[in-house]
């Protein structure tokens, strides 16, 4: 098989940057003057494309907010790829959600566009759309990682699930309150996770003394 050529790189690599270039122009139009009151017309002219070249690269502008999406998915696969051979699935699902949440929390428009999506129910649903792509994708990444030679493993569409879930709720928490810090977030999530497979006193015991040493700090 021929190794891909220098021009196919090239031609990926721009479309990246024309896709981010519309991005970044959608975001800052949405919150200048609202998502509703945005025309694709002006998105396109503030990212110095023509209105033929946005819809090359989004049908919608739902379909912009939800961009960000298919970033997530990557740095999850690469992730998993880095750490999939070093410890426990558990712990290869803390490593990805830590690495896409500092990620999302390091974009300047991370909260505008997390606004976005709770006032808008068109971009909720957009994401949404995007969702099973993405799990089916870590889902094959899962199964590489642990030599799962079923391509339904329940397994691997468990702990795809289970990252995808665990990225969602960590970001909300944070959109909530920026000041706890991600790390707290992830562990007191992945806590809950694993009162699951615990008997009720047990894991009511654990919970009283997680409850402690928050509020201790």
């Amino acid at each position: 098989m021929a190794a891909p050529s220098k021009s196919v790189d090239l031609r990926e690599a721009k479309r990246r940057v024309v896709a981010q270039a519309i991005w970044v122009a959608a975001l800052e139009l949405f919150g200048e003057q609202g998502y509703h009151r945005t025309t694709i017309e002006q998105i396109a002219e503030a990212a110095g494309v023509s209105r033929r070249t946005f819809f090359r690269y989004f049908s919608s502008k739902e379909g912009i907010i939800a961009f960000a999406m298919d970033g997530y998915g990557t740095l999850i696969v690469q992730s998993i790829q880095e750490s999939g051979r070093q410890g426990r699935p558990i712990d290869i699902v803390r490593a990805a959600v830590i690495r896409v949440a500092e990620f999302v929390v390091a974009q300047p428009t991370a909260r505008r566009a997390m606004q976005i999506t709770d006032e808008v129910p068109a971009v909720k649903a957009a994401q949404l759309s995007h969702l099973h792509g993405i799990e089916s994708r870590v889902a094959a990444e899962f199964r590489r990682a642990l030599g799962l030679r079923d391509p339904h493993h329940p397994h691997a569409t468990a702990l795809a699930a289970t990252t995808v879930m665990l990225i969602d709720a960590t970001l909300r928490t944070w959109y909530r309150d920026a000041t706890v810090p991600l790390e707290r977030t992830i562990d007191a999530l992945m806590e809950g996770l694993r009162l699951l497979g615990e008997p009720r006193q047990t894991a009511a015991r654990r919970q009283t003394r997680g409850l402690r040493m928050h509020n201790a700090q």
